[in-house]
């Protein structure tokens, strides 16, 4: 009986810990990048939505050409966003460029705490990432980086370079990161060439910050979606309180 119970609490400590593991929120796109959403935010650069330039092949990307120093792509929130719950900012990146190029990530939150990151992008593709946990303020005033208040992101360069970069599932993710092995670095001369879409939108770089986009779609799915994995742990649970109390139940004369 003494061995019944011990296995039985163990199968509850096991789905208990599986059910905290289901509670990591899914990934959040910041850009519905597939549906044609452009950077609300820009300055030195030209921005069109391509297809193709993923690491599957299929979808489509932003192509980014800098057009002059000190630029950026990202987004002024007029409502200050809300990143609490993930661990990371992730893209998936493809340089043209032949040699590696630097870009820097800054984070500006509502009360002035400002935070900048320095990601290296080789030729082909990569998969910068920011830690949220390692922020932290660079005005000098201590101030906490509060992911419930943020403010301003983007991605910024100080020196130009001569061929595009493509971004694309740019997202908000916790949990173990995704490990993605490194595609193969191409000469921009073996590069295929990519059909455009049909009357790509340009968006100009604008005199003052723009409004916050509204939320995309994808957006809205992964804000309010239903989390699947703490559905089956609860019914895991369950099943398994059902056969506990089978166990235990006096067995009849």
């Amino acid at each position: 009986m003494k061995r019944t119970v011990g296995v039985s609490w163990m199968l509850v400590g096991i789905f208990c810990a599986a059910l905290q593991a289901g509670d990591v929120p899914a990934p959040r796109a910041l850009w519905d990048i597939d549906g044609g959403q452009l950077p609300g935010d820009v300055r030195n650069a030209t921005i069109v939505s391509v297809p193709g330039h993923t690491r599957g092949g299929s979808g489509r990307s932003l192509e980014v050409r800098v057009t002059g120093e000190g630029g950026w792509a990202g987004e002024w929130c007029s409502t200050p966003a809300n990143w609490s719950g993930f661990e990371r900012l992730a893209c998936t990146v493809f340089s043209a460029n032949e040699s590696a190029v630097s870009v820097y990530a800054r984070i500006k939150t509502v009360a002035g705490a400002l935070a900048t990151v320095t990601l290296d992008l080789p030729p082909g593709f990569s998969t910068p990432t920011v830690e949220l946990a390692d922020l932290t303020d660079e005005t000098g005033q201590g101030l906490p980086v509060d992911l419930k208040q943020i403010r301003q992101w983007s991605f910024n360069w100080n020196d130009a370079f001569d061929k595009p970069i493509y971004i694309s599932d740019l997202r908000l993710e916790s949990g173990a990161r995704v490990r993605v092995q490194p595609g193969v670095p191409k000469a921009v001369a073996d590069l295929k060439p990519v059909q455009p879409a049909a009357a790509p939108t340009t968006l100009a770089a604008p005199q003052t910050p723009a409004a916050a986009l509204p939320p995309s779609a994808a957006q809205a799915s992964t804000g309010t979606g239903i989390n699947w994995s703490a559905v089956l742990c609860v019914l895991m649970l369950c099943v398994t309180a059902i056969i506990i109390a089978a166990m235990l139940r006096p067995k009849k004369a």
